[in-house]
């Protein structure tokens, strides 16, 4: 004696049943008009220039039959105080200014194979076309009193008149 499933025919639904029960539409990468919320931003492809450039929200955003959604919308990155975060082949800035730096098409100039780590922001940040965060975002590390943190230095720099730290004061205290 076994039970025996019987398949029943869904009733046929009417507009009104159908629009409760279906969820509201995302966007999509093929949707022609993008609404992007605050701390929202997007990555297009501009085929023609064959350039991506960022859209950050509150914006509503027509694109062209020539553009294409390379990211979907995504939140900012934010950096609450006494975090960091590490960003891998990050964009060119303006030593004075801050400013990201574009080449003559209007893409961000990256640094490849550079790491910038960033500290707490004031504002969330979008990433760039070629930009990846290296790891998550993390609380910095707090040394106690009475307790020491051993730093070693990976990368040559210059502090403010102090002599070149890196390879080069290895270099010094060697020929010394």
């Amino acid at each position: 004696a076994r039970a025996r499933s019987v398949r029943r025919r869904a009733p046929a639904c009417s507009s009104t049943t159908a629009a409760k029960t279906t969820p509201a539409p995302r966007a999509t990468m093929g949707d022609q008009v993008l609404r992007l919320a605050p701390y929202q931003y997007v990555h297009i492809l501009d085929s023609n220039t064959n350039t991506t450039r960022v859209e950050v929200g509150p914006a509503t955003i027509t694109r062209l039959d020539h553009e294409s959604i390379v990211l979907p919308p995504t939140k900012m990155l934010l950096v609450p105080p006494r975090h960091y975060v590490t960003i891998q082949n990050p964009v060119l800035r303006d030593a004075k200014t801050g400013a990201v730096v574009f080449d003559k098409h209007g893409q961000a100039r990256i640094q490849h194979g550079d790491e910038r780590v960033l500290f707490s922001s004031p504002d969330p940040f979008p990433l760039y076309p070629g930009e990846k965060v290296f790891g998550r975002v993390s609380p910095l590390q707090v040394v106690a009193a009475n307790q020491a943190l051993r730093l070693r230095c990976i990368r040559d720099f210059t502090d403010d008149g102090a002599p070149p730290a890196g390879a080069d004061r290895a270099a010094a205290a060697a020929s010394a």
